[in-house]
């Protein structure tokens, strides 16, 4: 489901504050196609769990 990813996102980069969440919105409006777009989250939620 692509709102769960969403909401799963926002909360990896912290919501409505954080430095990436401007970041985050740049990378969704950008990307418009949706199988573009899973590929991309996945990258970005793989990044984040390597940071951790």
């Amino acid at each position: 489901n692509s709102g769960e990813i969403i909401r799963m996102l926002s909360v990896e980069f912290g919501g409505g504050g954080g430095g990436h969440s401007g970041a985050a919105g740049l990378i969704l409006r950008r990307e418009t196609s949706k199988e573009k777009l899973k590929k991309r989250i996945l990258e970005i939620i793989r990044e984040i769990r390597g940071l951790k």
